[in-house]
């Protein structure tokens, strides 16, 4: 396997915080080109950068690193401007950091970036993938939340943009947890989706955005089963009182009457979310699951659901909602499918978003299609999506971008 000597970016971040319900933190960053200015031709390097990022360049400052873990040294290259749907971040979609290397000889050019001192919490990440003059293909993205030791697959077959015009832009997205203490890397890889190129192939970053992810994190138990990393335990008794960035919540659960949970056990070290996912609360009826939750204030929310079992493949779950304390449920989402496995390539989950009211209760409702009509859930994650009203002229742009993925 080809590999370069490693090549280390050091990046003065800069942390905005936007002041609402709950602190809201983001760190830009705009890799920029340092020797060979495009537009205009002959310009000073380093290549400009997008309004509201820290522009650094490949002599960088502290923070982060930068590795070529498969492929050449790394390189940098600025195209120049771009407009259509990249008008608004052209210029940080003018320029990358690249590697490549050779694929028809076994090598996927591979970069990671890894952030030192992140504070304890859960995150959004979005890393942008456009090349305006040559089509590179897709991606893969992956996060190690314990100092490089095992990497998680986040966001497969990412496919980058190209184009002057471009009508959407490339980006991997996903979300993460960091422990305050280990480092936190995300990898970005080559994949040829099945087709073997001839010659060299090139993974490129333009940047990223990392935003924190203030929320209620929720992992069913059984027992004193262990609890995942970021999360609070919740049994079939369910929980009062529990602190969240939009107010204090009560989960409620149905009178079970029976033995209402399980832990199948740890998932393989590759999982990192394998606390959450080893155990989980259930029913046995036609008609669901009801997970009661009292006194969410009003607002825009993101759901997400995971559903795992890893001794039996409980087939799919529709989820419901309703937010008017359960006198009538809507399709959340349909058709999500359990993962099984001590190690799946992808976990069941389920995302959505939904409007509260303030006043009347939000239930969901997971239908089980499984043979013995199991519906169980491992936990959940409850986000709040800020408004443009909440945050601060600077980040109205990333909200929208957010938004539009949700």
């Amino acid at each position: 396997m080809q590999r370069a000597a490693t090549t280390k970016l050091a990046i003065a971040l800069t942390l905005l915080l936007a002041l609402g319900a709950a602190s809201h933190a983001a760190v830009y960053i705009d890799i920029n080109e340092d020797d060979a200015v495009a537009s205009p031709p002959g310009g000073s390097p380093p290549s400009p950068t997008q309004t509201d990022y820290t522009g650094i360049t490949q002599t960088g400052g502290s923070g982060v690193s930068l590795n070529v873990v498969v492929g050449n040294a790394l390189d940098d290259r600025d195209r120049g401007p771009v407009t259509g749907a990249g008008t608004a971040l052209s210029d940080l979609l003018r320029d990358f950091v690249f590697s490549s290397a050779s694929f028809a000889s076994g090598n996927k050019p591979t970069i990671d970036v890894t952030l030192t001192g992140l504070a304890a919490g859960h995150y959004d990440f979005a890393g942008y993938i456009h090349d305006k003059t040559v089509d590179q293909g897709d991606y893969d993205f992956s996060v190690s939340n314990n100092g490089g030791a095992t990497y998680q697959l986040k966001d497969n077959n990412v496919a980058t943009t190209t184009g002057s015009a471009p009508s959407s832009i490339g980006v991997g997205r996903f979300d993460f947890y960091a422990n305050g203490v280990d480092d936190v890397t995300f990898r970005v890889a080559y994949d040829s989706g099945g087709a073997v190129p001839g010659g060299n192939v090139n993974v490129i970053l333009n940047g990223l955005k990392i935003e924190e992810r203030p929320g209620l994190f929720v992992d069913f138990n059984e027992g004193s089963s262990p609890t995942q990393a970021g999360y609070t335990s919740v049994t079939t008794a369910g929980a009062t009182g529990l602190s969240s960035p939009f107010g204090s919540i009560d989960i409620g659960l149905p009178s079970f009457g029976f033995d209402a949970d399980r832990d199948r056990g740890a998932l393989s070290s590759e999982q990192a979310q394998s606390d959450l996912l080893r155990d989980f609360i259930f029913s046995q009826t036609t008609t669901g699951l009801d997970i009661t939750l009292s006194g969410v204030e009003a607002g825009v929310y993101e759901f997400t659901g995971y559903f795992h079992d890893n001794n039996v493949d409980q087939n799919y779950a529709d989820i419901l909602i309703s937010t008017d304390g359960g006198s009538t449920f809507v399709n959340g989402l349909l058709g999500v499918d359990y993962s099984v496995g001590t190690n799946p390539a992808a976990v069941g989950m389920g995302r959505f978003n939904f409007t509260a009211n303030g006043a009347d209760d939000v239930v969901f409702r997971i239908v089980g299609h499984g043979g013995d009509h199991n519906n169980l859930i491992n936990g959940f994650d409850l986000v709040a999506i800020p408004t443009p009203a909440a945050l601060p002229a600077g980040l109205l742009l990333l909200t929208g971008l957010m938004m539009r993925r949700k």
